[in-house]
């Protein structure tokens, strides 16, 4: 029982706001609002996810790249050295990651 029972969605908000007034327009207004502010939720998400896995991508070839010219071999080690840096270097800058 990780989250609250008192969620509710975005479109129960937008059908209670729909039924407190009856002029058409206002209703297509609230309707409009409720849209645009879903498309900007859903693209600034995407846009972010989209930046976390190019740079998390990047410091990982980075990282690999830097441990063959270092080591002069091309192999599988390279590969765990680099994500296990990369990993913990993204785990310790993340939002949720806190010492309990």
């Amino acid at each position: 029982m990780g989250f609250p029972m008192f969620c509710q969605s975005k479109d129960a908000e937008v059908m209670l706001k729909l039924g407190s007034t009856e002029d058409k327009r206002a209703q297509y207004r609230l309707m409009r609002d409720a849209m645009e502010k879903r498309f900007i939720r859903v693209t600034r998400g995407a846009l972010v996810g989209g930046v976390r896995l190019g740079m998390f991508t990047a410091a990982f070839y980075n990282i690999q790249n830097l441990l063959a010219e270092k080591r002069g071999v091309h192999d599988v080690f390279n590969v765990v050295g680099a994500g296990s840096a990369t990993a913990s270097a993204f785990g310790l800058i993340s939002k949720k990651s806190y010492l309990m």
